[in-house]
């Protein structure tokens, strides 16, 4: 007889079988996905007075890295500034990992540059989206942004220097003009 875990007399994984020939559970402790031919003992019928038994929903946990993002994505879009900064720092705190990282503390970036007036925490938080995403489509423009905030704070040696960054990996880029006027010439 199989193993309720759903191994063999040998310890080994039983196979894997087409899901209309034979009982099927899902665990989540195995690999995703996966169903494992198991033996489906019949339920045990509750006694008449019995109330009756809820059935039990084995859902995912919803990614809150998403739900994070999609609130912080609205609330910018609302014009909620504070409260989208806010959510958006809320992202990064709780998920430094995820592959929007990188998005979002760009966003977090140009909402404190653009809208908030807060050019040093924009500067922070464009150098982080710059570290989390290398290769980020939007680096052209944090570097830019860089540039013309480091230029504002008067930071002339950081502003040169992104500003050659800029110019050395975009030498074609959209924004090459205003970036070669700032910080003096190259």
């Amino acid at each position: 007889m199989d193993d309720p875990r759903g191994l063999d007399s040998r310890g080994s994984k039983l196979a894997v079988r087409d899901i209309t020939t034979s009982c099927k559970r899902w665990s989540p402790t195995r690999s995703k996905n996966l169903l494992v031919n198991q033996q489906c003992p019949r339920p045990a019928q509750p006694p008449s007075n019995a109330a009756p038994r809820r059935k039990q929903h084995h859902e995912a946990p919803p990614d809150l890295a998403a739900l994070r993002f999609q609130a912080a994505t609205e609330a910018r879009l609302a014009k909620q500034h504070e409260q989208a900064a806010a959510l958006y720092e809320t992202f990064l705190k709780l998920h430094p990992n995820d592959p929007r990282a990188s998005l979002v503390a760009f966003e977090l970036g140009r909402t404190r540059m653009d809208v908030l007036g807060d050019p040093a925490r924009a500067i922070s938080a464009l150098q982080r989206s710059l570290r989390l995403g290398p290769q980020s489509p939007f680096r052209e423009d944090a570097l830019a942004r860089l540039v013309r905030l480091h230029e504002a704070q008067g930071q002339s040696r950081e502003c040169a220097r992104i500003q050659q960054t800029y110019v050395r990996e975009y030498p074609q880029g959209r924004l090459i003009g205003d970036v070669r006027q700032r910080c003096g010439d190259l």
